[in-house]
């Protein structure tokens, strides 16, 4: 499916909607913003929309464009540039909030059928799905942050991740369904800064809000997740005591 809206929230509503439904991971779907759109037609030049235009610059509009500036980019290619960083922020938001709905759909599986219900094959599958989509979110996220230090100062380093990790299955249930809503929650302040309109977030409150979104993304959350899955994959006897529930050397 493909289509074009202009309504940053209207894009995000039909999003969730889509991913909440079961199976939606086997479902290849693609809704771009305006912005996308603009974007995707300058680099394919071969066919043309009609585009709806928006309320004004989205809050971050003013820093995206400093920053290309800094570039050297005028113009033309100052317009692309813009167009392309914000439709690439999109993106990887939504991108990552796809593989978070994937693993907290996976967190449900292992509570609805118990950790004994699966199998060693299974169980192994199970943790192979759990690295792919974890993986897949960090690559993502990371990749939003570079985007965010590119417009915004004041940023601290990710903290390393601590020792303790995920101990069993359900506090993986937990940390899953944790990741789902943080990371929803940074699409939503994603799509407000680069695809909203000033009336959500006044352009003078745009570089603390990146600052803020900077330090909320859940990398730390995926990585507890991705650390969980691979204990589960190598099968470890001596650290493992039945499915998911991991005992302290």
């Amino acid at each position: 499916m493909t289509g074009t809206l202009g309504d940053g929230q209207l894009l995000l509503a039909i999003q969730e909607g889509i991913l909440a439904l079961p199976n939606s991971g086997r479902v290849d779907f693609q809704i771009r913003s305006l912005k996308e759109a603009a974007s995707a037609v300058h680099r394919e030049k071969a066919h043309s929309e009609e585009l709806v235009g928006t309320n004004g610059d989205a809050p971050a509009a003013g820093l995206v464009r400093a920053a290309m500036i800094a570039r050297d980019l005028k113009g033309e290619a100052l317009n692309s540039a813009e167009q392309e960083f914000a439709a690439s922020a999109l993106s990887h938001a939504q991108a990552a909030l796809q593989h978070a709905y994937a693993l907290d759909r996976l967190g449900m599986v292992l509570r609805q059928v118990g950790p004994s219900s699966l199998d060693s094959d299974s169980r192994v599958k199970w943790a192979q799905m759990v690295d792919q989509h974890s993986a897949a979110a960090i690559r993502e996220l990371h990749a939003l942050r570079l985007q965010l230090d590119s417009v915004s100062t004041g940023i601290n380093e990710i903290p390393t991740l601590d020792a303790h990790g995920i101990a069993d299955g359900a506090a993986f249930v937990r940390a899953t369904s944790d990741l789902r809503a943080k990371t929803q929650s940074v699409n939503e302040q994603v799509v407000e800064l680069f695809a909203g309109s000033a009336a959500s977030i006044p352009p003078t409150l745009a570089q603390d809000s990146i600052v803020r979104l900077r330090g909320a993304l859940p990398v730390i959350e995926a990585r507890r997740v991705s650390s969980f899955a691979d204990r589960m994959e190598a099968r470890i006897p001596s650290a493992q005591n039945d499915v998911g529930d991991m005992q302290k050397r």
